[in-house]
């Protein structure tokens, strides 16, 4: 049996990268649906909204670090592995390990950087520089959140990694 709080954090994490999944699903059908409100008041009414743009941008940039957990989580992410594929399987291994571990430090020092920002948006009381003049820390607040969850979700990929690696299954004959 797999210990109790070790199973407690692996679906805690798989909610969360969930919730994120289905955050992110949202978000894009509010940006589509931002978009086609504003084409439609564009050319039918000949009156844009003036937030379209601005609010679509901020929700991509969102959707494109929120959903980072999930997809690695689902081993989405883009790689190119022609060197490494050539590498012996343990090797290989030890590889991935290095590089999650170097992935958890360039985190780790983004998501402190982008803390210390959003902090300073609340602060200062930055305003985008558009018309609207939206304030930035609460749009901002979602980053930190969104590299957390990614840094949590790079701890467990590289736990599962380092156990393969010094734990090596046997095959079974």
């Amino acid at each position: 049996m797999r210990n109790f709080p070790l199973n407690l954090i692996e679906r805690l994490l798989d909610f969360l990268a969930m919730g994120t999944k289905v955050i992110a699903q949202v978000m894009v059908a509010v940006m589509v649906l931002i978009m086609v409100i504003s084409v439609t008041a564009r050319y039918l009414f000949n009156h844009p909204l003036n937030f379209a743009d601005e609010y679509v941008m901020y929700l991509m940039v969102g959707l494109s670090v929120l959903a980072a957990n999930w997809v690695l989580k689902e081993k989405g992410h883009i790689k190119v592995d022609v060197v490494i594929l050539m590498l012996p399987p343990r090797v290989r291994a030890w590889v991935l390990v290095f590089t999650e571990i170097a992935t958890i430090f360039a985190v780790t020092i983004i998501m402190l950087q982008v803390i210390k920002l959003t902090r300073l948006s609340f602060e200062v009381g930055t305003l985008s520089e558009t018309t609207l003049r939206t304030p930035i820390g609460p749009i901002q607040i979602i980053l930190p959140i969104a590299f957390g969850l990614l840094l949590l979700e790079l701890l467990r990929t590289t736990a599962i990694s380092i156990k393969s690696v010094t734990f090596p299954t046997k095959p079974q004959s």
